[in-house]
């Protein structure tokens, strides 16, 4: 079974340097940039695993893929144990 783990995710936002979200029921973390003199904020979906799986929400429906759609994916893969990041996938 994968394992999510807000404390891998916080450790993930600062390895890249990204602000954080609104958490569980929002947005997990925002990557801010300059385009054009403008300042502007992509939404990043944090995502963790021990196992080299991703699971989702229990409830997933076609809003919560809706959602999905307009984040970039952040997945970091740890040790077995939780503690070694080995790779991130975006």
């Amino acid at each position: 079974m994968a394992v999510q783990d807000d404390k891998r995710e916080t450790e993930m936002r600062e390895l890249v340097g990204l602000r954080p979200g609104e958490g569980r029921s929002g947005t997990d973390a925002y990557f801010d940039f300059v385009v054009g003199g403008r300042r502007q904020a992509a939404p990043i979906e944090l995502k963790s695993t021990t196992v080299g799986a991703v699971s989702t929400a229990r409830d997933v429906g076609p809003e919560r893929i809706e959602k999905w759609r307009s984040r970039v994916w952040l997945i970091g893969f740890y040790d077995s144990g939780g503690a070694a990041l080995s790779a991130c996938l975006r």
